[in-house]
This record gives structure tokens, sequence and C-alpha cells, in this order.
């Protein structure tokens, strides 16, 4: 027979799960009901429309680091580059890094978004500085206090 505290941990997860399953459920029986509401407002503004065609948008958010993954593999880059890096070869160094095979250029455009909005997010919490540089793209260092 299993173990007692392995059953107990066992049980639990399946708890966990049912509850999962059940709120994807509610959640599913919530947007198929927006979609019929949908569906039978455009049916009254165009009774002939071909509802078949309609394209599927995905909204899922890619979560490309984990934890604070970000952070550290930033400051390595930017004690590495003294200097400071602009948004573009930070993204290329993370693309790099991680291993990334971005091939298209919409996939590349999104990782660098995300990039720019965790720069700007390290930004406000003090850990790099933004350099503006007129005419060029500005450069992001670490941020070091005034003493």
């Amino acid at each position: 027979m299993a173990e007692s505290h392995v059953l107990s941990a066992l049980i639990k997860k399946r708890g966990e799960l049912m509850g999962e399953y059940d709120e994807a459920e509610k959640r599913l029986m919530i947007i198929e009901s927006k979609i019929n509401t949908i569906t039978k407002t455009i049916q009254m503004f165009d009774p002939d429309y071909d509802l078949s065609n309609t394209k599927i948008i995905s909204k899922r958010r890619v979560k490309y680091f984990e934890g604070n993954e970000f952070k550290m593999m930033l400051f390595e880059l930017l004690k590495e580059h003294p200097n400071g890096l602009d948004t573009d070869e930070i993204t290329n160094l993370l693309i790099e890094k991680k291993g990334f095979t971005i091939t298209k250029k919409e996939d590349k455009d999104k990782f660098r978004q995300s990039v720019f909005q965790s720069l700007k997010n390290c930004a406000k919490n003090n850990v790099i500085t933004r350099i503006e540089r007129q005419g060029f793209v500005p450069l992001w260092t670490l941020y070091i206090p005034d003493i």
C-alpha cells in the first residue's frame, strides 16, 4: 500500500485539478454564451453573412522568461557592456542567450516589445537607467544611485 503522505498529496492534487476543470468548464460556458449573443447580433444586421469564415484570434500571451530570469540575464549583459546597450542589442543578445530560433519578423517584433516593456519596468524600479541620446536610440545601463 502507498505511503499515507504520498496518497494524501495525490488526493489533494486530484482535487485541485478537478477544481481547475470546473472553473474552465464554467468559463467555457460563459464564452459560448457570448459567442451565441454576438452571432445573433451579426445575423440581425446581415442574415446572409457567412460566419464560417470568421478568423480565430488567439489572445494567449507568450511568457518568455520565468520569475527573475529577465532581470538576472539583463544584469549579466549590462555588466559585460558597461557603456550600455540599446533595445535591439539587448533583444538580440537575449535571443542568443536563451537559444531561441526566431525566423518570423512578427515573432521577433513581439519578443522585442516584451523586452522593451520589461526594460521600462526595470527602469521604473531603479534596476537600470535609460540614457537618452539626441539623434540616436536610447541606451540602457545599470542603475548607479547618487551617493
